[in-house]
Order: C-alpha cells, then sequence, then structure tokens
C-alpha cells in the first residue's frame, strides 16, 4: 500500500493525503484522499500513517464496488489462465458457476463474512444439495474442495489490496476423516496377474506398467517410445495426456511439471518387448490404415487409448473378474506400499512416484500392511528381548543364590 502527502496551497502549508490501494470492478486504481489543512510535517507523517492503518483495518474499503462475481472473472483472467493446469481451472470453474457465485456472487469483497461460508456449506450438507440427482449432501472431501478454492481466492484478493483480511481463514476447515488405502497384497496381486492373460494386450500392458512403476493413467497415456530405454531398464516421466470438459485433450508436463526416471521390471520389460513387436507387425499389415505415432499405448489400428478409457475399463474388468476393489491409481499406491514394506529405502520410492518431497510419500503410506506388522512384532522380539540367554540364566541363578542365603540366615 502507497502512501504520499501532497502539501497544497500558496505556501504550500495545507496537507493532503493520498493512498493507492487496490482495484475496483473494472481493474483501475483505487485511490484514498484525505485533506489534512494547514498542518506542520510531524502532523502530516503521523496523519499519513494513522490513515494507512485505518485503510488496512478495512475501514475505507467499503469504497469499492467490486463484487466477488467480478472478482473471481478478474482472477481466472489474470491469475487463473496462466498458473493453474487446464483440469484444475476446469474444476475450479464448476465450483464456482455451481454452488459459490450462486450463493456470494453479488455480494461486494468487502461485505462477504465467515457467516457466508457458514450457510453455504450447511447448504452442500442438505438432502437434496447434490447436482447429479442422487440423494444426499456432499462429502466432507468435496466441501473441503470448495473452503480451499475460496480460501486461495481470498488470499489473492488480500494480496492485491482488493481487502484487509481473508474472511475465509476465520472459518473451520471441514474435517474429513482419512480413508484406508487400496492396495493389493501378494495373493491379490498373483489374481490380479491371471485374471489379465485374457485381457486385451493394450490394457494387460497398461494395468503392468500401473502396478511396476507406480505412473498415474494419465501418464501411461501420455508415455511415448522415445522415453522407453529398455537397455538402460527406465522410463522418463515427463508428460500427460488428459480430458478436460469443455477443452478437449490436453498434453502438458506432469503434475509437478518434474521429469522423472521409473525402473523396468522384469515382467513390464516381457510385455513391452511382446507390445511393440505386436504393434510394428500390425502397421506393416495395414499399411495405410495405420495410425502413426510415438505413444506406447495405443489399439491394434494404432489409434490412441483416449485418456477417459483407462480407469473406466479397469474398473469393469476387475467387476468381471470378481478381483477384490481397487480403482487404477490404487496400483500406484499398492506399487509403493510393496517397496516400502519390502525395505526399499523411502528416498527412492518417493523419487519413483514422484513426490517433491518426502514427507508427501510419508503422509499417504504411513499405514502398516499385515507383513509390515508381523515384521515389526519380530523385530520387537529380536531388539527388546535380553541380550543372551546366558545373562537370563545367570540372573536365575542369582536370585536363587540369593534366595538360599536368605533360607539359612533364618
Amino acid at each position: 500500500m502507497i502512501g504520499q502527502i501532497e502539501w497544497r496551497g500558496k505556501n504550500k502549508d495545507h496537507a493532503r493525503l493520498i493512498v493507492n490501494y487496490g482495484l475496483d470492478g473494472n481493474g483501475i486504481q483505487i485511490r484514498k484522499k484525505k485533506s489534512l489543512g494547514k498542518v506542520s510535517k510531524t502532523f502530516a507523517n503521523k496523519a499519513l500513517a494513522a490513515f494507512i492503518t485505518e485503510i488496512e483495518n478495512g475501514e475505507s474499503f467499503k469504497a469499492s464496488k467490486m463484487t466477488f462475481k467480478q472478482f473471481v472473472e478478474q482472477w481466472l483472467r489474470d491469475y487463473g489462465d496462466n498458473a493453474l493446469a487446464p483440469k484444475t481451472r476446469a474444476r475450479y470453474l464448476d465450483m464456482l458457476e455451481s454452488r459459490i457465485i450462486p450463493a456470494i456472487g453479488s455480494l461486494k469483497m468487502h461485505q462477504v463474512k465467515p457467516q457466508n461460508f457458514l450457510s453455504m456449506y450447511a447448504g452442500t450438507r442438505c438432502a437434496n444439495a447434490r447436482k447429479d440427482g442422487e440423494a444426499g449432501g456432499l462429502s466432507e472431501l468435496t466441501i473441503l474442495h470448495h473452503h480451499r478454492l475460496l480460501h486461495r481466492i481470498f488470499s489473492h484478493a488480500v494480496y492485491w489490496q482488493i481487502i484487509s483480511f481473508n474472511p475465509v481463514s476465520r472459518v473451520p476447515a471441514p474435517k474429513i476423516s482419512r480413508k484406508e488405502l487400496q492396495v493389493y497384497d501378494r495373493e491379490q496381486i498373483d489374481q490380479l496377474y491371471e485374471a489379465l492373460g485374457v485381457a486385451p494386450d493394450t490394457f494387460r500392458l497398461l494395468v503392468v506398467m500401473a502396478l511396476n512403476t507406480g505412473m498415474r493413467s494419465e501418464e501411461l497415456t501420455g508415455l511415448k517410445w522415445s522415453r522407453v530405454d529398455l537397455e538402460a531398464g527406465r522410463i522418463l516421466v515427463n508428460e500427460i495426456r488428459q480430458w478436460v470438459l469443455g477443452v478437449g485433450e490436453v498434453v502438458r508436463g506432469t503434475k509437478t511439471d518434474t521429469p522423472r526416471q521409473v525402473p523396468i521390471s522384469n515382467p513390464l520389460r516381457e510385455e513391452l518387448l511382446k507390445f511393440r513387436e505386436t504393434r510394428m507387425r500390425n502397421k506393416e499389415l495395414l499399411g495405410n490404415k495405420w495410425h502413426d505415432s510415438d505413444y506406447v499405448l495405443v489399439h491394434a489400428d494404432g489409434k490412441l487409448v483416449h485418456p477417459t478409457t483407462p480407469c473406466r475399463w479397469f474398473a469393469e474388468f476387475r467387476r468381471k473378474h470378481g478381483l477384490q476393489e481397487i480403482t487404477l491409481h490404487g496400483l500406484r499406491h499398492t506399487f509403493a506400499t510393496q517397496l516400502l514394506a519390502a525395505g526399499v529405502p523411502l528416498a527412492v520410492v518417493s523419487a519413483w512416484l514422484g513426490h517433491s518431497q518426502r514427507s508427501t510419500t510419508l503422509n499417504i503410506y504411513t499405514h502398516p500392511s499385515d507383513k509390515g506388522f508381523s515384521m515389526g512384532v519380530k523385530m520387537i522380539n529380536d531388539v527388546l528381548r535380553p541380550s543372551s540367554a546366558k545373562s537370563v540364566k545367570a540372573q536365575g541363578e542369582s536370585e536363587s543364590t540369593e534366595e538360599k542365603e536368605v533360607d539359612e540366615q533364618e
């Protein structure tokens, strides 16, 4: 916030305070002025400091006529279009248009209070709150997503000096209970491999890659052969293909925008070699009917697998074969959980998953498996037992000697 003193009058001894803060609904700088009359420089400096404090405390923000809806439009234009991933922007826009703007869009930014959010959240929990026709209200997780979006928007409003404080920060975030991760154990992994024996080769490769690399669905559909190094046994993950509602197919960098390498296991190597050989043969047979590209996951005629297909196909495949409930993303969790349980260092697993911080891996994969629990019990027995059986025997003999001496004294 910038403030200045303008000296006016014939003798330049009349002060006027000028403070610039924020933008109005049209993006024009808002300027607040206050005339002091004939005063000393010392008095004017103190008055300016007090005037700035008054504005920062929200006393003068009421001059802004910008509504929440107007600010959101500016926020999406000046920030969202550049800083948000297409899919994230589309999800934010859906939340804003379906629930948030209808609730508070007409309110001026300085008029939005914590109670407005509390009322909004209460409404989303009502029995008929869902827009998809299903019974019941929104889940606490979905409400939390709305809460986080609102906090983000109003934080920018504070930073841009549209308002003086973030009203969302005075509302408790919805609490959600942490669900146990869906992961497969060794027996369930074997059942999955057995069921894959009759799966189309494109989707068999998809599942084997997901299980053996921990790659996300959109990373799998975005993988190219030029990123697969079978000799070195590594895959470079640096791109995703995703489908954004209202936009279409989007190809961009990974979730963290940081390339990473994942290993090629022996089962995956066999699948990749066999799949590549089959596709090369199909290319020769089909000639100009082949849809040529560098992408790995393609159908028998070379057409790309649609970004939304893998998750839908896997859900149907799992149900058809009576496999334990799990999502395609759950295979990523299985990859991480099994490796950590086997003793692979956290730093290695975290790097393979593409987590920017190891704490993220710890926060997600902290629950013990049955095998891990049994290993922990064994470690307790090994580490916390007496140092040797001999010491236990010696201690027992010592106690017997002491008891004998006591008996003799008696």
